[in-house]
């Protein structure tokens, strides 16, 4: 069910000329949203040829290096992923990588919480009510999400024909 609509927005959140000026991507998220992050930081280095790593969010609000933010015009692109988007330290990691010249992608299912008015772009995420499962559905939709965006910028770079992007996104 998510699929049917992540698929057709990870293909439209970020533009050809935005995903070739990608040089590097830091993913970043708290909790369920960081495991996300680390389980497809080796996917998205394989599908993408772009140098990744995962920092958590309160490293990258208070300590990451601000030389290796905004060294190039939108970069790098930090992904941060939060289904509720309220987590403070994700929002302020975010605030602090914009102010500094990144590019900020929210990944998160309240566009309107403090992520997602702090990032560049938002990629809306759409997690239905079930029974309560804690995380359960929140990281399969991030991870999701995730995956399908390292497919789509592997895809706009050339790395693999559309025979191979499709093989991916089923």
């Amino acid at each position: 069910q998510q699929y049917e609509y992540l698929e057709p927005a990870c293909r439209k959140v970020l533009t050809t000329p935005e995903i070739f000026s990608i040089q590097r991507i830091v993913l970043t998220g708290c909790g369920d949203s960081h495991a996300a992050a680390m389980a497809t930081r080796r996917i998205f280095e394989d599908l993408t040829g772009i140098p990744t790593e995962v920092v958590p969010a309160i490293e990258l609000s208070r300590y990451y290096d601000e030389r290796q933010l905004g060294f190039a015009p939108n970069n790098p692109l930090v992904i941060a992923v939060s289904n509720s988007g309220g987590i403070a330290r994700v929002g302020e990691a975010i605030q602090r990588v914009v102010a500094h010249g990144a590019f900020a992608l929210g990944v998160t299912g309240k566009p309107d919480s403090l992520l997602g008015r702090s990032a560049s772009r938002i990629l809306p995420l759409s997690i239905p009510p079930f029974e309560s499962a804690p995380g359960t559905r929140s990281y399969l939709v991030s991870l999701t999400a995730l995956l399908l965006l390292a497919i789509r910028f592997g895809e706009v770079r050339g790395r693999y024909t559309m025979d191979q992007t499709m093989y991916y996104r089923n």
